[in-house]
């Protein structure tokens, strides 16, 4: 098969070694410009501790559930193609949130797609599901019909398993939930001990609504309220999301956050927003002004969040899928097709501004990882810092960083690096903006809505900016002042892109780097 590869244009002649194989011709592009084919299998980006599908296409994570000594992860997986479609829920389980095994499909297309939801404990058997001690697992989930003509319906359904997820029953009586409705989805269920009941969160895209239900025994329901629309309203919204999270540094103190995928902070793309109030178990009431929009992440991959149910601890722990509905179809990784964030433990912390929502990678990132090395600051001027050779070179890496600014009016630093091509992070002292830049990140989609440079608002606290960032292979998520701002994006980097340099302009700053290197 005749292939196009960018060997002159970069002058990387060893990139000759990974470009041989075969499969289905994917079209991309470099940062400058130039059309590649990608005919072969693409493991330099298959990532080392976010879950990845082994082939095929996955979007929304679904069902997150620990049950029995695993946390599952169910997830939107088209079983056949790359391609979205013949929705049903993909399969892995782990022990540590981080390594994944992974198991046939879970709940397969039938006369309808099986589209995204949750999944729950029925401890008690309140379901009747159950045929042994401990309970059993019961999903919840949209089936999406195509009624032809350009009509569908979508309804909500339940199956359980007896035998700790391999396999799933479909409840002989289901619809559980029909409002005759187009577009009605992605069920967030739990129990609420106060009302010792089920509590279902379910949307109407289209007008921005949330309804809540009530149920005792996961078959029939009952309408309790409806929420919406509020936030910025510019896109449907998707994936319901309703926890109660702890206040930082305030014991005893918990507010209740509703968190759904909806408009994000950039004009024509998707992403998620929070609303923190109150649920009295039959209402939600957002405190603030109901046109604030609060992002949950300022990059343009995390969508469809959603939390685990019955964790062993009370930690409150989220996943997301890191894509775009702008690109998603157009993005190069093969044989598989986008892949899940790091998990993230969440609270609240107290601002002037209100609550703003703290996102962290789990703790069992920092369990895992290798033996790191504590750098000496380094002062930071016109002349980039490169640290090729040391312990900071790799396309695996986990930074923990503390920028201090002198007079430079700009400063951060620049991964996968080599010549002209990187994914820059840094920082406007001026404006007060934190930002990242994938616009010369190696190989990427076809679509120019890809690169782009996404940025936030993140004041420094004394003159000094603290990061976390975590690079995977093809991610890379930015943890700002201790999880007050999240910036979350996909990338595409040559296998040769290796290198991390710090930079400052007009003027220096400092930067003491602490880094843990699983190297390439």
């Amino acid at each position: 098969m005749k292939m196009k590869t960018i060997l002159g244009l970069l002058g990387l002649p060893a990139l000759a070694a990974w470009w041989v194989g075969c499969g289905p011709s994917e079209t991309s592009q470099t940062a400058v410009g130039e059309t590649v084919v990608l005919d072969t299998a693409t493991e330099h980006w298959r990532p080392r501790f976010h879950f990845a599908p082994p082939r095929h296409w996955t979007n929304d994570p679904n069902g997150l559930v620990y049950f029995q000594g695993e946390y599952h992860l169910f997830y939107q997986h088209n079983p056949f193609d790359k391609k979205w479609g013949h929705m049903s829920w993909g399969h892995a389980v782990s022990k540590n949130l981080l390594d994944w095994e992974h198991l046939p499909v879970a709940i397969a297309e039938d006369t309808a797609m099986i589209f995204s939801g949750s999944a729950v404990v029925d401890t008690a058997n309140l379901s009747g599901f159950a045929t042994g001690p401990g309970g059993c697992l019961v999903a919840i989930y949209t089936a999406h019909r195509d009624l032809g003509g350009g009509k569908t319906h979508q309804t909500q359904h339940i199956a359980y398993s007896n035998d700790r997820g391999r396999t799933f029953t479909k409840y002989a009586g289901n619809p559980v939930l029909d409002l005759q409705q187009a577009d009605f989805r992605d069920p967030d269920v739990f129990w609420h001990a106060p009302t010792r009941r089920w509590i279902m969160v379910v949307q109407l895209p289209q007008p921005r609504k949330t309804l809540f239900y009530a149920s005792n025994d996961l078959k029939k329901w009952t309408k309790l309220s409806e929420f919406g629309p509020a936030g910025n309203p510019e896109a449907i919204w998707e994936c319901p999301e309703l926890v109660q999270l702890p206040v930082e540094n305030e014991p005893g103190q918990q507010k209740w956050v509703y968190l759904l995928s909806a408009a994000g902070p950039y004009p024509g793309y998707q992403g998620m927003q929070y609303f923190v109030g109150e649920f009295d178990g039959t209402t939600f009431r957002n405190e603030y002004p109901a046109d604030q929009a609060l992002y949950v992440d300022y990059g343009r991959d995390f969508y469809a969040a959603i939390g685990y149910n019955h964790l062993p601890d009370d930690r409150r722990i989220i996943i997301g899928w890191m894509a775009n509905w702008a690109y998603a179809g157009q993005t190069p990784a093969h044989p598989w097709r986008h892949v899940m964030s790091i998990p993230r433990e969440l609270a609240l912390r107290r601002t002037p501004a209100g609550y703003r929502l703290v996102q962290r990678p789990v703790r069992e990132l920092a369990q895992a990882r290798p033996p790191g090395a504590e750098l000496d600051p380094i002062e930071l001027d016109d002349e980039p810092h490169s640290l090729d050779g040391g312990a900071v070179t790799g396309r695996v890496l986990d930074l923990e960083l503390a920028f201090e600014q002198d007079d430079a009016q700009q400063f951060g630093l620049r991964l996968f690096e080599q010549g002209d091509q990187y994914v820059e992070i840094g920082y406007l002292p001026a404006t007060g903006q934190l930002y990242l830049d994938r616009s010369r990140a190696g190989v990427a989609p076809t679509s120019e809505r890809f690169s782009q440079r996404d940025s936030a608002a993140v004041p420094l606290t004394d003159r000094q900016l603290k990061l976390r960032v975590l690079i995977d292979r093809s991610t890379v998520e930015v943890f700002a002042q201790d999880g007050q701002v999240v910036l979350s994006n996909a990338v595409f980097p040559l296998p040769q892109q290796r290198g991390v340099s710090f930079f400052a302009k007009d003027g220096t700053a400092w930067v003491k780097p602490h880094v843990y290197s699983w190297g390439d």
